[in-house]
């Protein structure tokens, strides 16, 4: 049967006209838990001509428990798959494990952005790409991108009557994070913590001073972190007019939390300076003390009257009320054991002060510690987005440097090209502007690392153009669709949303790869494509108009291989020499199921005898 035609009977659905979709264009994913050139083949006998392959594990993988990885595939059955793909003239591409996280590096192990984590994703990435290479020739290399968290609410529709919240209130209530460029360390702190800060005379000019109550102490207000943002947004909106509102939000935040941290440097500044203070009184007491001793030994030593010489110290220490206060003299005890044993109570308090003296050494070493530390993170600590980002564009450049050296070496007929894939809403690469700005952050960063490569000898415009195909999003709408349980708009606000930001990722050339998959907007259950509310239809549809011509994948869930013809159906996919896709579906010896497709399944000719058992496709005909 031929599937791919330009021919449309005048009976064929008009959606279908504009949809131009057919089983030559939209292809199929495999399970990625089971072995994949059993998979390919049952796919293939399917009738599906665009496939892909992928993986669940990483590091070592075991088939057995579902955890499969690239390098389970050795050279013989890698040739096995680019044979089967060839000869029945199927298009492959492959999706890098699920088995990690985003390229950023993000460990919540860690607290923060791990070099080793990055690394680690990059190595598995790298066997796909390997992988790709050997058995697909080219096409895209799907990973996804789960980089780091950040609050639903930062996410704002523009165009439509609604927002996004993860939670109601989620706007003053929820978590606003930041990151060390240096480090990579996260923190976050609650908009609705409460902030107390000193009332200033006159918030123009600081150094006014502070109002003070009736008593002389200074007064504070307390607000909450978000009230301070909004106060220190006017402010920045005053002085850059016609800044971006992402640029003014994120800022705000920043100067809010450095402003709060400010606070904390002034303690230990005074804590530090507190004990500085103490170290140098002691030092001039133990100066003191040590020549008092010094002397009082001199004499002792010399004079026949030893009795004579202590009231002569007794006299010396009380004539000198900072020696005597210094020396405790007016509590009783103290006074006690001195009048008894002059000479061991010096001992002692010069003991005792020296220990106190390096009590006080240390704490300024260590208050000292803590605030170099506090001032260098006020000049590391940025948003989480502009750190993370910087992250992932810097693993998913070197991804695509792989892959396009891979290509060259192998002489591939496709560009072997990285695609990050948008996942789900609680991390950041979801939303559709942040997937874009990956794709673009990351493209910047592999043309910067290929024209530094002097040895390539390269142009930036080459260069530039060369990151541009190997660095391609995968959009899954399917992933897409479950935003629309934090949506407070209509149905109809949310899709306008969504066909408005694929339309903006179709004309800036960001979308080089498609999953189409169907939910009811809350998990991605994978149901097939048009069984739930998904605008998938408007979604293939959009991307047509806008001069999409990549491929199109069905990720099916428990529907396995049904959810490929149900696609065909719900699409209005034309089909001729059959009724229609439901015939393909339900049709087999009048079963309302679909049958295993995989070629080789057992169906006995009794009339042969047992000894002569036949082996058919799933439509009946004999294998010969």
């Amino acid at each position: 049967m031929a599937f791919e035609s330009d021919y449309w009977h005048t009976l064929d659905n008009p959606v279908a006209k504009k949809l131009n979709l057919d089983p030559g264009t939209l292809g199929i994913s495999t399970p990625p838990f089971k072995d994949q050139v059993e998979s390919l083949r049952t796919r293939i006998f399917q009738g599906a001509s665009r496939i892909e392959l992928g993986f669940t594990g990483s590091g070592k993988g075991n088939l057995a428990q579902g955890s499969t990885t690239p390098e389970q595939y050795g050279k013989e059955e890698r040739e096995s798959i680019r044979h089967l793909a060839k000869l029945n003239e199927v298009q492959l591409s492959t999706h890098a494990t699920f088995g990690i996280g985003g390229l950023s590096g993000f460990s919540s192990e860690e607290k923060g952005f791990s070099k080793t984590a990055a690394e680690h994703s990059l190595n598995e990435v790298k066997r796909a790409i390997d992988f790709a290479a050997d058995t697909a020739g080219g096409g895209p290399i799907v990973l996804h991108t789960q980089e780091f968290p950040r609050p639903i609410s930062n996410v704002k529709p523009e165009g439509v009557k609604g927002r996004f919240e993860g939670f109601p209130g989620e706007e003053t209530e929820g978590m606003i994070y930041f990151a060390d460029k240096r480090t990579g360390e996260i923190s976050a702190i609650k908009k609705d913590v409460i902030i107390p800060k000193p009332k200033l005379i006159n918030k123009d000019n600081p150094d006014e001073g502070y109002v003070r109550d009736a008593e002389g102490k200074i007064e504070f207000e307390k607000k909450k972190f978000w009230e301070y943002i909004e106060e220190e947004k006017n402010i920045l909106r005053k002085k850059n007019p016609g800044f971006d509102e992402n640029y003014i939000q994120k800022e705000s935040e920043l100067n809010v939390l450095k402003e709060f941290e400010k606070r904390q440097i002034e303690r230990l500044e005074g804590e530090r300076e507190r004990f500085d203070t103490g170290v140098r009184d002691f030092e001039k007491e133990l100066r003191s003390l040590n020549n008092l001793k010094e002397n009082y030994n001199k004499v002792l030593n010399e004079s026949q009257d030893k009795e004579a010489v202590r009231a002569m110290l007794r006299q010396r220490i009380r004539s000198d009320p900072n020696l005597a206060r210094g020396l405790n003299l007016h509590i009783p005890e103290e006074e006690e054991k001195f009048i008894r044993e002059p000479e061991k109570f010096l001992d002692e308090a010069i003991k005792d002060k020296k220990s106190t003296e390096k009590y006080y050494r240390e704490a300024v070493i260590s208050y000292g510690r803590e605030l170099e530390t506090a001032k260098e993170r006020q000049s590391t600590l940025r948003p989480i987005e502009e750190v993370g980002l910087n992250r992932s564009a810097e693993t998913i450049a070197r991804a695509a440097i792989f892959a396009y050296d891979k290509e060259k070496l192998k002489k591939l007929e496709r560009p072997l090209f990285v695609a990050p894939e948008n996942l789900f809403d609680t991390s950041y690469g979801s939303d559709p502007r942040e997937l874009r700005k990956v794709i673009e952050t990351s493209r910047e960063k592999m043309a910067e690392k290929l024209v530094e490569d002097t040895a390539r000898h390269l142009s930036k415009e080459q260069a530039k153009k060369i990151a541009e195909e190997h660095i391609k999003a995968t959009f899954d709408i399917g992933h897409l669709n479950t935003w629309r349980k934090y949506f407070t708009g209509n149905d109809e606000e949310f899709k306008k949303w969504v066909l408005k930001e694929v339309e903006d990722l179709q004309k800036r050339e960001i979308i080089g790869h498609v999953h189409l998959s169907d939910n009811f907007g809350y998990y991605d259950e994978h149901v097939s494509p048009g069984f739930g509310n998904a605008p998938v239809a408007e979604f293939v549809k959009k991307l047509k108009e806008f001069g999409y011509k990549g491929t199109m994948l069905v990720e099916p869930g428990h529907q396995d291989a049904r959810a490929w013809t149900e696609a065909m159906r719900n699409l209005h996919s034309p089909i001729y020499r059959s009724k229609s896709w439901t015939d393909i579906e339900s049709g087999y010896f009048g079963k309302n199921y679909v049958p295993g497709y995989a070629v080789g399944s057992y169906a006995p000719d009794i009339s042969l005898g047992d000894e002569h058992r036949d082996f058919k496709f799933w439509s009946g005909v004999s294998i010969e």
